[in-house]
């Protein structure tokens, strides 16, 4: 098994460490890029225009509803109520029996 050697602390880092903080040394000269606030892009390092803000939900409609089944869906309309005339009253009945009656009549009819 291949071990890099040891990192070798450049001279220049250890005197920055040494410093007294109060120096009244010039602060070392930045990059555009440290001033952009970029960072390195890599494995688990997206940039940043496609991270997610904060507050912002990787989700934002959140998990698709289930489709209603086909039977329920039936069952509700079939269940609702209508007003149907038969001769010279008007009664109220549901859609599965207005159904069953035309069913019923076209059967007597002959059909």
């Amino acid at each position: 098994m291949d071990r890099s050697p040891p990192r070798v602390r450049r001279q220049a880092d250890l005197e920055a460490r040494t410093q007294d903080p109060d120096s009244s040394s010039p602060d070392p000269p930045t990059t555009e890029s440290e001033d952009s606030g970029s960072h390195g892009v890599g494995y688990r390092k997206p940039p940043r225009h496609t991270q997610f803000k904060p507050g912002q939900s990787g989700n934002p409609r959140g998990r698709p509803k289930n489709p209603t089944a086909f039977d329920e869906l039936m069952e509700k309309e079939l269940g609702q109520i209508v007003t149907v005339r038969e001769g010279d009253q008007a009664r109220r009945l549901s859609k599965r029996s207005v159904i069953v009656k035309q069913v019923v009549k076209k059967a007597m009819e002959g059909e």
